[in-house]
């Protein structure tokens, strides 16, 4: 059977149990964030758009808690977060210098292993090769086509070989900025400046079979790249390891999944 990972989002995806668990533990983090009582980067977050990307980039990824990884573009948000909760050293990057400072803040609040920086991510100078993983969720179509390149170009450079590069994007003729309309698109500003190969189906695979009320005028898409060789994460005493205790305070909340995500569309978002 060959899986489809690099596609468009399809709500039915959500039938998957491997999801439907990362969702609830991702539904979990933006309890306890929401707890706190500080500010984040809450725009969208809990759009089933967005929790389709969010649980799909931890899937393809193959996140493990011994990786070090970076959310080029997403200071703030629930996914970050979440991987730090999880046990991952995170970096994160963003434009904002208001939602650095609130980050710095939320992350000593909950005792997190994150470092945040204010830049643009086509210039930042983390050194070659450093991270396992590296996500950037939503932010591409938000920069010119050069840019783009740019962009690709230095979070491959950062990427440790046989590490994973997920990258979600707009899609649609009414997509805001340089918006992506078809394969063609994605390959010429995502995969070829990268000097990447993609991991699973080289073609985005456009035939959702749900769109939950959105169209392909505007939607979201997904594509994993990896970088050639081998990733080596250092051994560790799993006997000595306990589980995270931060989502312990979230314990006995559930989230009737479907129930959450009901009557949420793309519509109006910017």
């Amino acid at each position: 059977m060959d899986f489809i990972i690099n596609k468009l989002a399809d709500y039915q995806d959500f039938n998957q149990i491997s999801r439907r668990l990362v969702i609830e533990r991702l539904l979990k983090a933006k309890f306890i964030i929401d707890s706190t009582g500080l500010p984040y980067s809450d725009h969208m977050q809990d759009n089933w758009l967005r929790l389709w990307e969010y649980s799909g980039a931890i899937i393809n990824s193959h996140l493990d808690r011994r990786m070090k990884v970076l959310d080029a573009g997403g200071t703030g948000t629930i996914f970050s977060y979440y991987m730090a909760m999880e046990g991952c050293e995170v970096h994160t990057i963003d434009l904002s210098e208001d939602k650095v400072k609130d980050a710095v803040m939320l992350t000593e609040k909950l005792g997190l292993n994150m470092r945040h920086t204010n830049s643009r991510i086509e210039d930042i100078d983390y050194p070659d090769c450093f991270f396992d993983a590296i996500y950037s969720i939503c932010v591409i179509e938000h920069n010119n086509r050069e840019d783009q390149k740019r962009l690709m170009r230095n979070l491959a450079r950062m990427l440790k070989h046989g590490g994973v590069l997920v990258v979600t994007f707009g899609y649609g003729i009414k997509a805001p900025g340089t918006t992506f309309l078809n394969d063609h698109d994605v390959q010429n500003y995502i995969v070829e400046p990268s000097y990447l190969y993609v991991l699973g189906n080289p073609i985005i695979y456009e035939n959702s079979s749900d769109m939950f009320g959105n169209s392909l005028d505007y939607t979201f898409g997904m594509i994993t790249l990896q970088k050639d060789g081998k990733l080596e994460l250092n051994n560790v005493n799993l006997i000595s390891i306990k589980p995270s205790s931060i989502f312990d305070s979230a314990k006995d909340v559930s989230f009737g999944y479907y129930g959450y995500c009901e009557g949420r569309s793309i519509g109006g978002i910017e």
